[in-house]
């Protein structure tokens, strides 16, 4: 089925996609990040998923956004999206690869992205791994953070409940100090307003992001 949000078009896949098949709580940070993304800036976003964020990053008009995902169905859809909505997979590269091994790989990659969207699944499901995926969190925070250019933009969010904001900060802090790079808090981020949070039901703050410019 097809569907619309803020004048872009989407394939979604609600029987056998991820959640609904489309990620309706990030409707709000993608007008987000297209806002901040720089006219022939280069973008990558990664755990894409069906490419909502790179339909959004090169209607604001970057240059190429790369999109890196595992599932090779999601990509499928990400490329449909993409010619939707008037772009090509040629003009903005979909790789099918695990995003840690992807920036491990690309040191080709310092500096080379104006933007970068860090979206992964939950890492922690149950309380027993926060641990292990507050370390994964600032693995993939540090080493994104090491092929934004100077003045560049990351997105980075959390979509583990077990994992709070204030803790997520201090993730991507430890990333920073790691990567040995400045940052500044522009916005945290949250799920868009149709998305409530019950003072009875605190998990139902599950999703939590930060805009940081990086130098």
């Amino acid at each position: 089925m097809a569907v619309t949000e803020y004048g872009h078009r989407f394939q979604v896949d609600p029987l056998e996609g991820q959640k609904t098949g489309f990620y309706l709580d990030q409707r709000e940070n993608r007008r987000l990040a297209a806002a901040w993304m720089k006219k022939q800036g280069r973008a990558l976003n990664l755990f894409s998923y069906t490419g909502a964020f790179a339909v959004y990053l090169a209607a604001a008009g970057a240059s190429a956004v790369t999109s890196v995902e595992t599932s090779e169905k999601a990509l499928e859809l990400a490329g449909e999206n993409l010619r939707l909505n008037g772009f090509s997979a040629e003009q903005h590269p979909l790789v099918r690869a695990d995003a840690f091994e992807y920036l491990r790989g690309a040191g080709e990659n310092s500096g080379r992205f104006d933007l970068v969207v860090v979206d992964p699944p939950p890492l922690a499901r149950q309380s027993a791994h926060v641990d292990k995926a507050s370390r994964a969190y600032k693995d993939i925070n540090r080493l994104a953070l090491g092929c934004i250019a100077g003045g560049g933009i990351l997105l980075t969010f959390t979509c583990s409940g077990h994992i709070g904001a204030k803790l997520f900060r201090q993730i991507v802090f430890a990333a920073a100090v790691e990567a040995n790079r400045r940052v500044r808090v522009l916005s945290l981020l949250c799920a868009g307003p149709d998305h409530p949070v019950s003072l009875f039901h605190p998990e139902g703050e599950y999703l939590s992001g930060l805009l940081l410019q990086v130098s």
